[in-house]
């Protein structure tokens, strides 16, 4: 047999990718494929780019349709998505035709011709078909699937149940955000690790309990998620950051629940975009009641406010007595507002060494 270490060299290249020490950590998943269509993340650089070159393409050269893309060439959107211009959230995306282009702060699209320019772009073709989207496939309910929304929660509360550091978890639509405690050393916080072991856990439970919340449909396509860890050092950082993925639920929903019951009144998913575009809040709720009696704040709250899921206080202080594990609960509840953190200050408590913080900033 050959000597292995001739090969031990190989080990070099692997790269230490540890998270900063003593800050919440949280992994983001993202359904892939469930509503629109992803290639994949930019370098910063190139979103500075498309901030450039929007200045002179106002509006861009925005041209798909349902049909697909020339057949000569590819098409790239470079952009972000709305209140989403934050490091790791760039991207290169083509959105599903049904959805708005005012959800896209800003756009810029480049078309290549394959045979000139390969490797040039960063993106792949990619022809747009509804039955590629997870969604359509399985006939989701629009705008909002309670099923399936409550499917992505049963899946988070699994992960509380098998991941003891995360202290906290929102989700709305195909999208989870895992909040480990500050002190948590899970996989010696190495990126690759829990991201790796985030998304395919979840991926699994999703698949594993498919059945129970759509025992008539057959799972006709394999679930995927994508998944990035992102650290934020303070309290404030961090409820920040939730806020602002409750707020996006607002927006979304709002939307959403415009447009898809003008397209049931008999309107073309275009003539639903012209008549949403430029509209505030409270235009949107005033065409909800006006045309379908509809009060959008009657809508049930895991639409408008998306899931929280976390470990009941008082069980969890009964477990630390010797008692069973605490269970964890799903709420839909206002985050924004500091009410919710008051009456939960455990979840955002942690064991971290207070002497390496300045106070002010927790």
């Amino acid at each position: 047999m050959e000597n292995s270490n001739k090969y031990k060299y190989v080990k070099s290249f692997e790269v230490e990718d540890k998270l900063l020490a003593f800050t919440w950590i949280v992994a983001r998943i993202d359904g892939r494929h469930f509503h629109e269509l992803g290639i994949m993340c930019i370098d910063p650089w190139r979103l500075r780019l498309a901030c450039f070159l929007h200045e002179f393409i106002k509006g861009g050269i925005l041209g798909y349709s349902g049909s697909g893309l020339d057949d000569d060439g590819v098409i790239v959107a470079v952009g972000c998505r709305r209140n989403s211009i934050v490091p790791g959230e760039a991207g290169i995306f083509l959105r599903s035709p049904e959805s708005s282009r005012e959800k896209l702060n800003l756009y810029v699209v480049f078309i290549a011709k394959r045979e000139k320019h390969p490797g040039e772009l960063p993106g792949r073709t990619l022809h747009y078909n509804s039955n590629q989207l997870f969604s359509d496939r399985h006939e989701f309910k629009k705008p909002n699937d309670e099923q399936a929304l409550n499917l992505m929660n049963a899946c988070a509360v699994a992960m509380l149940e098998e991941f003891p550091d995360i202290v906290f978890s929102y989700g709305v639509s195909d999208e989870y955000s895992f909040v480990f405690k500050k002190s948590t050393e899970f996989y010696q916080r190495r990126t690759s690790k829990i991201v790796s072991v985030i998304v395919s856990f979840f991926s699994s439970v999703y698949v594993r309990k498919w059945k129970d919340f759509f025992p008539q449909k057959e799972l006709r396509s394999i679930p995927s998620f994508d998944c990035r860890a992102i650290c934020y050092p303070s309290i404030k950082s961090i409820k920040d950051y939730l806020a602002w993925r409750q707020v996006d639920c607002h927006i979304n929903n709002q939307y959403n629940t415009c447009f898809w019951m003008l397209v049931k009144s008999g309107k073309t998913k275009q003539e639903a975009q012209d008549i949403l575009k430029g509209t505030q809040t409270q235009e949107k709720n005033e065409l909800l009641f006006q045309l379908f009696d509809i009060n959008y704040d009657k809508l049930p709250a895991i639409f408008r406010k998306g899931s929280c899921v976390f470990r009941d206080e008082m069980e969890e202080t009964l477990m630390d007595q010797g008692g069973d594990p605490p269970r964890v609960v799903v709420d839909h509840c206002d985050i924004i507002r500091d009410s919710f953190w008051k009456n939960h200050p455990s979840i955002l408590l942690d064991d971290y060494p207070h002497h390496l913080w300045d106070a002010n900033v927790l």
